[in-house]
């Protein structure tokens, strides 16, 4: 049998190579993929969302911590973690706080998949591991998983990425080397703009490596740096609708807030103390934890129903109902 004629066939142009729709294109998520996975913003109504509830094997480290009565914290004297107050957590009200977030979300038509297992297993310092926000992020047409900077959360990453992947969900980058970043330093503004946290628990290289991702998909990267006192840059701002965010604006740099006006997105300060920790369920719809009723009549007369529920117990983990999710799917707003 002789040769397969491959130059006749270049020549005719048969079988041609090609980039586009890209990978990221409706269609060909849904064919390829199975579900048009990712994130385009945060203002959209959410689809899927990645949980972990909390595990008793996750929190028996912290009756061995050591009280520090001036910091009223618990900590490892090995900087392993750290837990607030003098009192050891009260497990069954942690999961029945989460178990009532769940219950939200699902009655939203929101699909709910729980990280199973303790993370990583037997190990036993991870008592933070409830708040998931921080595993991965999620954008257009799969997720970038991410890279815990302290031991207290290292190692999460595993069976997230073990997840993610048995859900078909595509990953896009998971950090490597000596990248480290979390998802509560990323906020994605819009199709066009996202924010990254600098300092906190993300660094230099850890930004790099989320900018490449966000370069190949047309979205361009804000850096902003994180209060010293926070560890994640979603304590401050959040998106409450299309192209309009809450913002502390008592902390965060004076330009920052005028380079998102610039952008065209409606900034919105928060009264002294409130909570910025929100999850928007779809647009016209949030879900937060404690909120001024100042920051709610405005927020209401924009059109946008606020939703609250009690994390006083599960929030110990640093978290709140943000924090304790991980969008995978979010429709574009």
């Amino acid at each position: 049998m002789g040769m397969f004629g491959w130059e006749k066939v270049r020549a005719e142009g048969y079988f041609p190579f090609y980039a586009e729709p890209p990978f990221e294109d409706e269609q060909i998520l849904a064919r390829f993929w199975g579900r048009r996975w990712g994130a385009w913003d945060e203002a959209g109504t959410l689809r899927l969302v990645l949980v972990h509830r909390p595990q008793e094997e996750e929190i028996l480290c912290i009756k061995d911590g050591v009280y520090d009565k001036e910091m009223d914290w618990r900590y490892d004297p090995g900087s392993r973690w750290l837990w607030p107050g003098k009192d050891l957590p009260d497990l069954a009200l942690m999961q029945q706080q989460h178990d009532g977030l769940v219950e939200i979300l699902k009655n939203e038509g929101i699909e709910v998949v729980n990280l199973d297992g303790v993370v990583p297993p037997g190990d036993g310092k991870h008592c933070m591991a409830c708040m998931s926000r921080d595993y991965a992020v999620a954008v257009p047409g799969g997720a970038i998983v991410c890279r815990m900077g302290q031991e207290r959360r290292r190692g999460e990453e595993v069976l997230v990425a073990r997840k993610i992947a048995s859900l078909g969900m595509p990953i896009l980058r998971t950090i490597h080397g000596t990248g480290v970043f979390e998802g509560g330093n990323f906020i994605q503004l819009n199709r066009e703009n996202a924010i990254v946290g600098r300092g906190g628990l993300t660094n230099d290289e850890g930004e790099r490596q989320v900018e490449e991702v966000l370069n190949v998909l047309g979205i361009g990267l804000i850096r902003v740096p994180v209060p010293h006192q926070d560890e994640h840059i979603d304590g401050r701002v959040a998106v409450v609708g299309k192209n309009m965010v809450l913002v502390d604006a008592g902390h965060m740099p004076h330009d920052f807030v005028w380079l998102l006006r610039d952008l065209g997105i409606r900034v919105i300060p928060t009264s002294e103390g409130d909570s910025v920790n929100v999850l928007v369920l779809r647009p016209g719809k949030i879900l937060t934890t404690n909120m001024s009723d100042k920051t709610t009549k405005i927020l209401k007369a924009e059109g946008i129903e606020v939703l609250t529920h009690e994390m006083g117990e599960l929030s110990k983990a640093l978290g709140g109902v943000r924090c304790s999710t991980c969008p995978l799917v979010r429709d574009p707003a």
